[in-house]
């Protein structure tokens, strides 16, 4: 089943309004992280939410709430949220803000913190392979404008 876009778009605006986050592609749908910890994602046409334990009942007892369970062994802390549960932006925001508040105690993962300790020596990895290519293009155009006159010569 194709991402539900018009909820990732409607998951970033409220995201971008005060957190860093990062998107990461997963369980054929969109995952949201922050600090390298899951907040929320897209699953189909669900809203995946990750509360923790200490508000997984409240959040169960909502209407159009199930619990995450995609291979059989339900995920403890996490709910999926039908269509109907966040059709409205203040629905919504709530059950960003309790998965926030929730991953916000949380210590950062220790993948995140390695990819950005390393984020500065990619970065410049990316500068010399730019450019490299623009090296490479301007010999490429120089040869090929050669080439033209020296089919174009008499």
């Amino acid at each position: 089943m194709k991402l539900n876009e018009q909820l990732a778009q409607r998951i970033r605006k409220i995201l971008a309004r005060e957190h860093k986050f990062e998107e990461k592609v997963m369980f054929g749908g969109i995952g949201f992280l922050l600090q390298g910890n899951m907040v929320c994602g897209i699953h189909k046409e669900y809203l995946i939410v990750r509360v923790g334990p200490g508000k997984f009942q409240k959040a169960i007892d909502h209407p159009f709430t199930k619990v995450f369970d995609m291979t059989g062994r339900p995920m403890a802390g996490w709910v999926m949220v039908a269509p109907e549960g966040y059709a409205d932006d203040t629905q919504l925001i709530m059950w960003i803000q309790m998965a926030i508040d929730f991953v916000s105690g949380l210590p950062a993962n220790k993948l995140s913190i390695s990819l950005a300790k390393k984020l500065p020596h990619l970065e410049n990895m990316c500068d010399d392979i730019r450019a490299a290519a623009a090296n490479v293009l301007s010999h490429a155009h120089l040869r090929a404008g050669n080439l033209i006159i020296a089919c174009l010569s008499p």
